[in-house]
């Protein structure tokens, strides 16, 4: 009579629990949202992991070519416009792949590129306290590379 009852409670809490789904990683994660034309950067900007990853504006320091900050500014001015609260990461990025020296000089360097660009962002009209700079590791990035992100 004992081994009956045992037997019992288990079968009768898996029939109990037969209709349940597993709770998991898919439970919780939301879709991906669309990108917003505020989330999207200028032609060609679109290097981000995911749609919402995707930089308002990407800059390559130190190559020869137009002068970044008219784009900038324009782009700035854009997003403020559809959004006047926007906020701003200024985000750095620094290659993984290389000797411990090397990467202690491309994280001096990436450092002062990523003030570089929030200055002229505070010239462009964004107040210094909306602005968050960062530095971030790329085994891929080739060049001196800064990613302007709106929050």
């Amino acid at each position: 009579m004992r081994l009956a009852a045992r037997c019992f409670v288990p079968v009768a809490l898996l029939i109990a629990l037969a209709g349940c789904t597993l709770v998991d990683q898919r439970t919780f994660r939301a879709a991906a949202p669309e990108p917003g034309a505020a989330e999207l950067g200028p032609a060609g900007a679109g290097a981000g992991a995911g749609a919402a990853a995707r930089p308002l504006a990407v800059i390559r320091m130190g190559e020869a070519g137009p002068d970044y900050r008219p784009m900038l500014a324009e782009a700035v001015q854009a997003a403020q416009q559809r959004n006047p609260d926007a906020r701003f990461d200024v985000i750095a990025l620094v290659p993984t792949r290389a000797s411990p020296a090397e990467q202690d000089r491309r994280i001096a360097e990436a450092a002062r590129d990523a003030q570089e660009v929030a200055t002229a962002m505070g010239a462009a009209g964004v107040p210094s306290d909306w602005l968050t700079l960062g530095l971030r590791g790329d085994p891929g990035v080739p060049a001196r590379e800064v990613r302007v992100h709106l929050r």
